[in-house]
């Protein structure tokens, strides 16, 4: 293409020269601004009605691609790059088609993901929706190769064979070819931009910077829809639950439920002992509440920290709700009163049990018997495919205990001490938070309980580890 004699010549191009040094370069940077300003030139006279005075439409980037519908947006920028191909001598566009390709789902792994057909140029015969390539009827498509290796992929003069394998009915005597990757700098790619030309070697050094630029817009625009459909897809869910931000962790009771059950344990207590009433037996409520204790449970900082390293973040993720899911389902084998017992998710791996009715011995036999249970291998689920599970070995955890009598709990909130509910509760939970990080600082697999002849947290020996130190 002849640039000097392009409109787009009136702009003052300024080029950071620390960043580019060369010659060379600059026009590089010179000649891609040039080409890719051009159509904003030629359309100049339709800005004042877009930009002007007055009230104006906004266009807001939210398709989801579920229906067979064309994308404004995409659609234009399709219409765009074969502006950006310019002119043959007889008027006619060097580039002839241009479709954006989509996989048609994220759920399988890459390389078995078909590529749709989700916006194309005025010309090009592709349907929206419909029109599609796949890896395995479709081993030599330029789209799919593209997609998989994050590579260009060009062929400037195609071949006999490939002539033959093209649809023609939809592309036509086409002598050249391109397809280059949406996104794959820094992750998998997002889709794919096809462009096809009725000569041969259209598609040169300069015309795939332009092409390599409107990829990049195309991911920006894509990375936009993801991120608004995302927030949209949650807002039933929000409505309808909305201190639940994590569907992740739904199933369980939070922090917050905890903190609330907490206090009303201690309501009922303190307006006992303001009636100068004996404690409740289970009779009066779900539960006796002559004495209360609790286990927290989290898994081991260097089981976290080779989980993340090894698999990343989302798999430790995935992790913390499936060691809350064993937790969950061993409480009828291991406690015979489970009824008796709720589970809630603190935060991260940290889950907490609120028992009621158990005695300190009981509570820290129980502990250690989760320890146990909890130990070895777990299986962590992916994703929902077939396979998408994935075995963790080594998983170990510790534990922190505390117990506290009917007695000990009305003279906290004995009018003498003058103390809320809410001092006591956040006494009792920080205690227990002190009891988990001891086990944290001693390096894990490990139960801290409270002791009565020591009056502090102490390193908890079953009965039988006892006896094999003797």
């Amino acid at each position: 293409m002849q640039l000097p004699g392009s409109i787009a010549y009136r702009t003052l191009v300024v080029v950071q020269r620390d960043e580019i040094q060369h010659v060379r370069q600059q026009e590089k940077a010179i000649r891609t601004v040039l080409r890719l300003l051009e159509p904003l030139y030629e359309d100049q006279q339709q800005w004042e009605h877009y930009m002007g005075d007055g009230r104006q439409d906004v266009i807001t980037l939210a398709m989801d691609f579920t229906p067979k519908l064309t994308d404004a947006v995409l659609t234009s920028l399709a219409n765009t790059t074969i502006r950006l191909g310019g002119k043959m001598s007889g008027g006619q566009n060097r580039w002839q088609d241009c479709c954006i390709l989509l996989p048609n789902t994220q759920s399988l792994p890459l390389q078995q993901r078909s590529l749709v057909v989700r916006a194309k140029s005025q010309q090009a015969r592709h349907t929206v929706g419909v029109t599609s390539v796949s890896p395995e009827r479709h081993v030599t498509s330029l789209s799919i190769r593209a997609y998989q290796s994050s590579h260009i992929i060009y062929r400037p003069e195609l071949a006999r064979e490939d002539i033959l394998t093209l649809q023609r009915d939809l592309e036509g005597p086409i002598q050249s070819n391109i397809a280059v990757p949406i996104g794959g700098e820094s992750g998998q790619p997002l889709g794919v931009l096809y462009v096809t030309s009725n000569e041969q070697d259209a598609f040169n050094e300069e015309d795939q910077r332009i092409l390599r630029i409107i990829a990049k817009i195309t991911e920006e625009l894509l990375y936009t829809y993801k991120v608004r459909q995302q927030v949209a897809d949650t807002l039933t869910d929000m409505l309808e639950d909305p201190a639940t931000v994590d569907p992740l962790f739904k199933d369980f009771a939070s922090e917050s439920d905890f903190l609330r059950d907490l206090a009303e344990i201690l309501t009922t207590i303190k307006e006992q002992v303001e009636r100068g009433q004996a404690p409740m037996t289970s009779t009066d409520i779900d539960g006796p509440v002559k004495e209360i204790s609790f286990i927290a449970i989290d898994i081991d900082s260097n089981v976290q920290e080779s989980i993340a390293n090894s698999y990343g973040d989302p798999t430790l993720h995935n992790l913390n709700k499936a060691i809350g899911l064993r937790i969950h389902d061993l409480l009828p084998a291991l406690f015979s009163n489970h009824f008796n017992c709720t589970l809630y998710h603190i935060y991260g791996s940290i889950y907490c049990l609120l028992l009621r009715g158990f005695t300190l011995e009981r509570t820290k036999s129980n502990a250690e018997r989760l320890r146990k249970a909890l130990e070895g291998s777990i299986a962590v689920k992916q994703s929902e495919l077939p396979g998408g599970t994935l075995t963790l070995p080594d998983i170990s955890v510790h534990l922190g205990a505390t117990w506290y009598s009917y007695e000990k709990l009305a003279e906290f909130l004995s009018p003498r001490h003058m103390r809320s509910v809410t001092d006591v509760r956040a006494t009792l939970y920080h205690s227990l938070d002190f009891a988990l990080k001891l086990g944290t600082d001693t390096g894990g697999n490990i139960i801290y309980a409270w002791d009565p002849v020591t009056q502090t947290y102490m390193p908890y020996q079953s009965g039988e580890e006892q006896q094999q130190k003797k």
